[in-house]
């Protein structure tokens, strides 16, 4: 039996099952449709080279459809119960999740096998060896995906088996989004020059499918229990269409933008589009998209007629969902599909390790004033500053006030860590010791200062306003978030001075550096984790928003100071070093027109010695007149206080005190105090009982 407070959610739905098997059905049929059109049937094997067979070379999409679906439904079942759900629980009980995500890793993970035997000619029997999946198996893209997939989904299982809060949830199943994202990010990616764009379009349209596919289960299956016309019309079941809506027109701008950008990448002229397979499938799976979006509209319209849900309804939802699987098939079909675009081999070795041409010597004009976009710094970058300036207007129009200073600080870092990573600054930072630095310090620690003077929970808080109907809206999740045991612990301040401090000390002094620039999914994650810690850091610091523990002055001085003076003791340690740093990656990376790398590390170590501290004396100063500001206003709170009692309630508490410690001593010593305060005896007369003068 549940505890109170808790509530069941039950096995899983009779009808979640046979939607997610119609859903692999549909998927399959456009897989094997695109395979047919992209020759996949008809391309035998290379004479003379080693090829994997026709079973592992077939069974590889399937098997990683089927793991497609099956994380489907695990987060189909998490954002049922949290995120869709009109009845706001604050804790849930979902043990039917555990056994859908161990499947979807085992199946994610035998997925990533059969894609490494296809990677490396390998035929069955080898791949049953542990060795060669240990020794190969994170050296490529595509297997390293299924790899993370398998790992999240068995973490996702066993975080379920117990009793969590909506909010954990809520947060695994966007995680499970992020994981089905994965293997998108890699499709074709590697073979690109500038893969940067089929990286970032690839994350960004595997995330609005799989939220799309995943939210649009849990509606055909709510749909799927009123029953027929006769059971009249189920405000849960609408509740849910309308907590859905949102979610579905953001994935389909997303889907619509990260397509086109993929598309581009991948494509050398729009002609291509008519004469080749590949163009004739991206058509094919935008024209499929196209139709599930007409179905999706016509089946928001019936749904918002009276009573009962018509058939039509129920019809068009069929349709909506059978479009979106033959669009998941074409898409698998297309990631098998080569791309007309031809990229020239590496020239260089620069090249073959970052993916981007060689730069030119470095200068500093050419270093910050020469565009290099890096689109998911952009598109966040500009997201993040449209949404604040968004929330501004909104409190402008209301008729509230804010801070100019905030917005400006705000915009400011914003433009900081957009500017580091989209000037031909970014390239040289992957190349040279001393120009990482320069954007580390810019990343990790100006841009954070800047954003969390802005205020942007305050502003949030603010601006966001609270759902009107059943279900939570983007306030109300953030205040479950603001108060989650999650955010507790990585606020405590403690946990964030490790994060910041202890972050540069493990990336740097360790071969994780290595893994991360040679990588441009590691290269993001580690542009993320500076960022947020960063962020974490100066939040508590700067107070400017409310913190979850709070934090008094002199532990908020501290912090800075040792922050400060570890991240100088940093500087020194890589100016003094005479071994390359992080593996040796800038040494192995190191251009033509670089004549000694070595120099160039104790120049990015005096750098982050000297310049670094900068952001943190202006920190210092900060919350200095912060602490000077916050005295002034307790005494003048102070006398107010005096003022309206007529007298000073905490000086004749601190006297009474002062006479009691006295006539302790007094009957203890056998003789009278001398006073045992100002005041305490005057002229030589008898003792006044230890009272403090009032001054007026």
């Amino acid at each position: 039996m549940a505890r109170p407070g808790v509530r069941p959610t039950g096995p899983i739905p009779t009808r979640l099952l046979p939607t997610g098997l119609l859903l692999a059905a549909y998927a399959l049929t456009g897989l094997i449709l695109a395979r047919a059109v992209g020759g996949g049937f008809t391309d035998g094997a290379v004479t003379g080279l080693p090829d994997a067979g026709p079973l592992v070379t077939s069974a590889a999409p399937v098997v990683d459809l089927a793991g497609y679906a099956l994380g489907l439904l695990v987060i189909a079942r998490l954002l049922s119960v949290s995120v869709l759900n009109p009845a706001r629980p604050k804790r849930i009980a979902c043990p039917d999740v555990a056994p859908l995500a161990l499947a979807w890793s085992g199946v994610a993970f035998i997925g990533a096998v059969l894609n490494l035997g296809v990677a490396l000619a390998l035929p069955p029997g080898l791949l049953l060896d542990p060795a060669v999946v240990i020794t190969y198996g994170w050296e490529l893209d595509t297997v390293r995906a299924g790899l993370i997939v398998a790992t999240l989904a068995l973490a996702t299982g066993a975080v379920m088996t117990r009793e969590r809060s909506a909010l954990t949830a809520a947060g695994w199943a966007a995680l499970g989004i992020l994981g089905l994202a994965v293997p998108g990010m890699f499709a074709h990616a590697g073979g690109l020059g500038g893969h940067d764009v089929a990286v970032a379009a690839g994350l960004f349209h595997g995330v609005a499918m799989a939220a799309w596919l995943a939210g649009l289960a849990v509606v055909a299956v709510r749909v799927a229990r009123v029953g027929g016309p006769s059971s009249g019309r189920s405000e849960p079941t609408l509740a849910t269409v309308r907590l859905f809506t949102p979610i579905a027109a953001t994935s389909v701008v997303v889907l619509t933008l990260s397509g086109v950008a993929a598309a581009s990448a991948r494509l050398a002229a729009p002609s291509q589009l008519l004469t080749t397979a590949y163009g004739q499938l991206v058509l094919a799976k935008a024209g499929l998209l196209g139709c599930a979006l007409l179905a999706a509209v016509i089946v928001r319209r019936r749904l918002r007629q009276a009573p009962p849900i018509p058939a039509t309804a129920r019809r068009a939802l069929a349709v909506e969902g059978g479009l979106l699987g033959c669009a998941l098939g074409v898409a698998v079909g297309l990631s098998l599909t080569a791309f007309p675009r031809v990229t020239p081999p590496a020239r260089t070795l620069v090249e073959s390790l970052t993916g981007y041409a060689e730069p030119p010597p470095f200068t500093i004009s050419g270093a910050l004033t020469v565009l290099a976009v890096e689109p998911m710094s952009a598109t966040i970058g500009l997201l993040a500053g449209g949404l604040y300036l968004a929330g501004v207007v909104r409190l402008w129009r209301r008729g509230d006030h804010w801070p100019i200073v905030r917005t400006l600080c705000w915009l400011a870092g914003v433009i900081a860590a957009v500017y580091v990573t989209n000037t031909l600054l970014a390239r040289y930072a992957v190349l040279m010791f001393s120009a990482h630095m320069v954007s580390h310090m810019v990343i990790g620690m100006l841009a954070p200062l800047l954003l969390a003077c802005g205020g942007p929970v305050t502003l949030a808080l603010r601006a966001l306003r609270v759902s009107p109907g059943p279900g939570r809206g983007p306030r109300e999740w953030l205040v479950l978030a603001l108060h989650s045991p999650y955010l507790r612990a990585v606020s405590h301040p403690l946990i964030a001075f490790v994060l910041f401090v202890g972050g540069t000390y493990a990336l740097y002094l360790t071969p994780l550096l290595g893994w991360a620039m040679g990588s441009h999914l590691g290269h993001l994650l580690m542009t993320a984790h500076f960022l947020v810690a960063g962020y974490l850091f100066f939040w508590i610091v700067l107070g400017v928003d409310a913190r979850v523990v709070p934090v008094g002055y002199p532990v908020r001085l501290l912090m800075v100071v040792a922050a400060a003076a570890l991240h100088g003791i940093f500087g020194v340690l890589v100016f003094s070093t005479t071994t390359p740093l992080g593996g040796g990656w800038f040494l192995t990376a190191a251009p033509g027109w670089l004549a000694d790398p070595l120099a160039d590390q104790r120049l990015g170590g005096g750098l982050a010695w000297s310049v670094g501290e900068i952001p943190a004396i202006i920190a210092l100063l900060i919350v200095a007149v912060q602490w000077a500001a916050a005295d002034g206003r307790a005494a003048r709170r102070r006398d107010r206080q005096v003022q309206r009692a007529g007298r000073d309630v905490e000086l004749d508490a601190y006297n009474a005190m002062l006479a009691r410690m006295n006539a302790s001593a007094g009957g203890q010593g056998g003789g009278a105090p001398t006073g045992g305060a100002p005041g305490g005896a005057r002229g030589g007369g008898a003792p006044t009982g230890g009272r403090l003068p009032d001054d007026g």
